[in-house]
């Protein structure tokens, strides 16, 4: 018989850590998980036997642990003696993952192997969403596309919303790895998406067929059949030619034999999961009042409506999530790249915007942040030639920033700055502001490089008084480090 879990996670750390993982644990909760979190369950804990009551939880009551190590950790009785042997024990019983180490420093923690896979340097909120996709990460996806096919097939197997099979997408294309590279556009592609999503999109499918569903007004009606037969008509096979639109572009010039690059297995891995993010966020807005939600949908509970599912609407979801963009993204028009074209509209982050007047943008930016967006525009028909220089000349793109629409990373909502709104992207705001002061005292940048990119953000974001404070603070530290160099 299966043991009951109470909680999703449950938290183990030392209480010097706790400011830190008081905003991890309310970011947990933020989308609806159940934490075992000690401060908060003080009123069950009174009473009882301490090392009993924890032990039990560990044990048996959780899903997965959240080991927060440090200094502190090691340093600490109680969580070194008491719940580590716990939650190692746990681990060792049930041979398969129960930890998701959080490393908050290098330090060493007996039992938890420096090889093991961790999260570190990772914000609360990313830690949040990792924590939900290996929470929801399915061990056997269903296939999606033509199981009448028996020949070989390029594989692409999603098992949570951050997480694509890319061994197993590699270890499938080697038996095209002979084939001319102009007939990349017929390899046959097998297509694997979550269980637990798929069985939500099932579940809309047979609302369709409902007697209850035809109470509803003609309208709404129209608009969710619309959406709900769109997933297979048309998202399911736009995903299903990914492969093959980043593979023809990806080749290089003199090349004969169709190849799969490490560039290109990642733009065909950030590209899906997108996609399949977006659906998601709009599975959770298009749910039917009087008819059950998604189970998974907490894992955006913090996210604005969306009803269209373009790129830009799972992009910076992904993002975010790896730490790759934590703030905001900005209009933006290519303007020059090889050959001659009209402006394209993108959107760019704000570690792309904001940043030298001189400094290039590399490959690595280009591909993480610019190409999904290209690939869009390739499976639409739309200035295909882009996503070849994206592979090819990807330095050779210049661009104009447009300064009007946003997509702030805390809730995902798109906004105008210069409306009455814009304070909906405060948060957003203050926390690009916050990390370049960061930057700044932890050496990474100089004071005058912080000054310069807050003066960039300034300007960009034209919300002055929300710099204003930060400005006075490093001007003062600018007065002082020429005083000392006068000294000096």
């Amino acid at each position: 018989m299966e043991t009951e879990r109470n909680y999703d996670f449950a938290i183990s750390y030392a209480s010097p850590d706790t400011s830190f993982v008081e905003q991890v644990v309310q970011a947990l909760k933020g989308r609806g998980l159940s934490v075992f979190y000690a401060p908060d369950e003080q009123a069950d804990i009174i009473g009882r036997n301490l090392i009993d009551y924890l032990s039990d939880v560990y044990l048996a009551k959780a899903k997965f642990c959240l080991v927060f190590i440090s200094r502190h950790y090691a340093e600490r009785p109680w969580p070194d003696k008491v719940e580590r042997p716990a939650v190692q024990a746990r681990a060792f019983e049930q041979q398969e993952r129960y930890i998701i180490p959080i490393r908050l420093d290098d330090t060493s923690v007996p039992g938890i192997l420096s090889t093991t896979a961790d999260i570190r340097d990772a914000t609360p909120k990313q830690i949040a969403d990792i924590a939900v996709s290996v929470l929801l990460r399915d061990e056997a996806p269903t296939a999606v596309s033509d199981e009448h096919y028996t020949g070989e097939r390029l594989i692409v197997r999603v098992n949570s919303f951050t997480d694509l099979d890319v061994d197993l997408l590699k270890k499938s294309f080697k038996p095209f790895s002979s084939w001319v590279a102009g007939n990349a556009h017929m390899i046959p592609v097998q297509l694997f998406l979550p269980r637990f999503f798929m069985e939500t999109v099932e579940y809309y499918e047979s609302i369709l067929m409902s007697d209850k569903y035809q109470d509803i007004d003609p309208e709404t009606r129209k608009q969710f059949a619309d959406f709900v037969t769109s997933i297979r008509n048309d998202v399911f096979k736009e995903i299903l030619s990914v492969p093959s639109a980043i593979l023809i572009p990806s080749q290089p010039d003199d090349g004969s034999s169709l190849i799969l690059t490490d560039k290109s297995v990642d733009l065909i891995r950030r590209y899906i999961l997108a996609k399949v993010v977006v659906l998601a966020r709009c599975l959770v807005s298009y749910q039917l009042k009087g008819y059950a939600g998604p189970k998974w949908a907490r894992q955006f509970a913090g996210c604005d409506t969306i009803w269209s599912p373009q790129i830009m609407g799972g992009l910076p979801w992904l993002c975010r999530a790896e730490g790759l963009e934590l703030h905001m993204w900005l209009d933006a028009d290519i303007t020059e790249w090889a050959g001659n074209f009209s402006r394209v509209r993108i959107k760019l982050p704000s570690k792309m915007v904001l940043r030298k007047h001189d400094e290039e943008f590399s490959p690595e930016e280009i591909l993480h942040f610019v190409a999904p967006q290209l690939v869009e525009r390739q499976l639409q028909k739309i200035s295909p030639y882009l996503l070849h220089g994206a592979f090819h000349y990807a330095q050779r793109m210049k661009v104009t920033k447009r300064n009007e629409k946003i997509i702030e990373c805390h809730h995902f909502h798109e906004l105008i700055l210069s409306n009455f709104n814009w304070r909906e992207a405060l948060p957003a705001i203050e926390s690009l502001r916050d990390e370049i002061v960061a930057k700044r005292n932890a050496g990474v940048i100089t004071t005058k490089d912080a000054i310069m990119l807050m003066h960039n953000a300034e300007y960009i974001i034209d919300r002055p008084e929300v710099f204003e404070s930060a400005f006075k603070v490093l001007y003062a530290e600018l007065t002082i480090e020429k005083e000392r160099e006068n000294d000096a």
